[in-house]
C-alpha cells in the first residue's frame, strides 16, 4: 500500500504516537501559506528553496520550514520529512488546535482571509460567535467588518487562539464608541482613529483561557511589507 493510501504514524518528540495524513499535511501547509506566505508563495514551476538559505524573520522562517517540508514529502514520499514536521508543531504553542472547525466557516474566514469582509460573510461570523460563544455581546455585521478591516489595514496577524477575545473586546470597544455618537456603518480605514486612537492598546482577560489580550488596533504602519506583518 503507498503512502497516498495510509496513514503515517509519527513519532512525537514526547514519545507518543500520532496520526497523521498526506491530506493533513497539504491543510497544515496551506494554513501557514495562507498567514505568512501569500506573497512570496505565488504559483511556481520552479524548485522549492531551501528557507535555511534565506534570510528572514523566525515567524516566516517556520512558516517555509514546514512548506518545503511538505513539498520534499510529496517528492519523496519520506516519513522522515513527517517527523521533522511534528518536531516543529511541538514548538508553536499548537495554536492550529484552535481553528474553527469546518462548521464554523464565518470565524475561518475572519482569521484566514486577506481582504474585506462582504455583508454576507460578515453575517455568516455573526451567525458562528452567537452559535458557538453565545456569551460574546455587541456583535454584528458592520462591526465585525471594521474589526477586519482594522486587522488588514494594520498588517496584523491573528493567532487562531486570540480570535474570541480579540472579535469579543472589538465589538465591546465599537458598541461603546456608537453610544458616543461614533457609527461603525461606513467608517473608512482611514478613520479608523475616530474609533481606536493611534496606537491604542485594548486589553481584556479571556475568561475561557485567562490568557491577557494586547491589540494595537490602529497602528498607521502604511507601506509595511506584508511579510512584516506584527503578531498580535
Amino acid at each position: 500500500m503507498s503512502i497516498s493510501q495510509q496513514q503515517q504514524k509519527v513519532q512525537t518528540p514526547a514519545g507518543g504516537a500520532k496520526e497523521i495524513s498526506p491530506v493533513q499535511i497539504d491543510e497544515l501547509a496551506s494554513a501557514f501559506q495562507k498567514h505568512v506566505m501569500e506573497d512570496e508563495m505565488a504559483a511556481t514551476d520552479t524548485a522549492p528553496i531551501n528557507p535555511a538559505e534565506l534570510p528572514s524573520s523566525p515567524n516566516v522562517a517556520l512558516a517555509n520550514q514546514i512548506v518545503y517540508l511538505t513539498t520534499k514529502f510529496k517528492e519523496t514520499k519520506d516519513a522522515s520529512h513527517l517527523k521533522e514536521i511534528m518536531t516543529i508543531l511541538e514548538l508553536i504553542d499548537s495554536d492550529l488546535t484552535h481553528r474553527p472547525p469546518p462548521e464554523n466557516p464565518g470565524l475561518r474566514l475572519f482569521a484566514e482571509a486577506h481582504s474585506e469582509l462582504s455583508i454576507e460573510q460578515a453575517r455568516q461570523v455573526v451567525v458562528d460567535v452567537e452559535r458557538v460563544w453565545p456569551e460574546v455581546k455587541d456583535v454584528t455585521c458592520d462591526r465585525i467588518m471594521l474589526l477586519k478591516r482594522g486587522l488588514l489595514d494594520d498588517k496584523l496577524f491573528l493567532p487562531y487562539k486570540k480570535l474570541r477575545p480579540f472579535i469579543a473586546v472589538g465589538c465591546r470597544m465599537l458598541a461603546a464608541a456608537e453610544t458616543e455618537g461614533n457609527s461603525t456603518t461606513g467608517i473608512a480605514a482611514e478613520d479608523l482613529e475616530t474609533v481606536a486612537p493611534a496606537n491604542a492598546i485594548v486589553e481584556d482577560m479571556d475568561a475561557d483561557t485567562g490568557e491577557t489580550l494586547i491589540v494595537v488596533m490602529a497602528n498607521r504602519a502604511r507601506g509595511v511589507d506584508f511579510m512584516d506583518r506584527k503578531i498580535i
